[in-house]
């Protein structure tokens, strides 16, 4: 994503967060008794404010996220967030309870704890306990890896299809009692559009951004 900031990229948003300023001022100082002047020269100090984090990202992991077909947004997130949620969250006083399979390494939290702030509370505020899955996996589970896929990249054409094509054949073999997690929604939708074409004996849901009670109502 850097190559997004570059030099010439740069000058051009310093050049676009002065513009914004100044269109800013003016419109306030123009508008001191017209409401409708006032919330543009709001406006304009907001964005404003975003383009001047923008290139000032050093501290910043930016991304694009696609919001439809043609269009996109870009995305920015603090590199460090442990100063931040131990400000707004741990140092409020209220208890917080975390659960998940990736908290801890070998039962130690002190990763996690350390890339979340945790770490800067008092020790004695804190209960961490790893546990063991009750899920028989050496009874239960199969580990299947196919040697035959082609090099994983959601861009090349020749993977999403062989990927789609794998899929349809596990689906079918176990009778649609399959979940599929993807790392990319842009890949989920296209794969998910040509599996319900396929696929019409069983139901083929895509997760996305639907609620849980979106799947459950009908139940």
């Amino acid at each position: 994503m850097e190559a997004i900031f570059t030099p010439a990229i740069l000058l051009s948003l310093k050049a676009l967060s002065a513009v914004t300023k100044s269109l800013s001022a003016l419109f306030h100082t123009a508008g001191r008794k017209d409401a409708a002047y006032k919330r543009i020269s709001g406006r304009l100090e907001q964005k404003q404010e975003k383009l001047t984090g923008l290139y000032g990202h050093v501290d910043l992991i930016c991304w694009l996220e696609y919001t439809g077909t043609a269009s996109c947004r870009l995305c920015a997130l603090p590199k460090r967030l442990d100063c931040l949620l131990h400000e707004d969250l741990w140092s409020s006083g209220r208890p917080y309870l975390l659960t998940s399979a990736t908290l801890s390494v070998g039962g130690d939290f002190s990763h996690h704890m350390r890339q979340t702030g945790a770490d800067l509370l008092d020790r004695r505020r804190i209960l961490a306990v790893s546990k063991a899955s009750p899920f028989d996996y050496r009874n239960h589970a199969l580990l299947y890896l196919p040697e035959d896929m082609p090099f994983p990249d959601v861009r090349i054409a020749a993977y999403r299809n062989a990927v789609t094509d794998r899929l349809e054949e596990l689906i079918r073999l176990s009778h649609g009692h399959t979940l599929v997690l993807f790392t990319s929604y842009r890949t989920m939708e296209t794969v998910h559009q040509e599996l319900a074409g396929r696929i019409e004996d069983v139901g083929i849901f895509i997760r996305d951004n639907k609620p849980v009670a979106y799947f459950t109502d009908g139940e």
